[in-house]
């Protein structure tokens, strides 16, 4: 019975992650139509500056969460709410 509440948690956490995915890919493509319409160009190098900064804080955060992670004992992050 328990292995089974795991999984279904698993499951939760894994819809999340693919909501807020959507989520973030909605907003980018609103903004992405907003400047279409308004005529805005962006150069090239620009659109590369802006992805390598997402990329960037992207890797920080999941290696802060990695060296957190390496912290706290997992069976005190799933009494806090952790879905795992």
């Amino acid at each position: 019975m328990e292995s089974s509440f795991i999984v279904g948690r698993g499951v939760f956490a894994f819809f999340v992650v693919i909501f807020l995915a959507i989520a973030v890919s909605m907003d980018g493509f609103g903004a992405g139509i907003a400047c279409g319409l308004n005529g805005v160009r962006i150069p090239f190098p620009s659109i590369a500056l802006m992805g390598l900064a997402a990329g960037s804080a992207v890797l920080i955060s999941m290696l802060a969460g990695a060296l957190v992670g390496s912290f706290i004992d997992p069976r005190w992050a799933v009494l806090k709410g952790a879905c795992c």
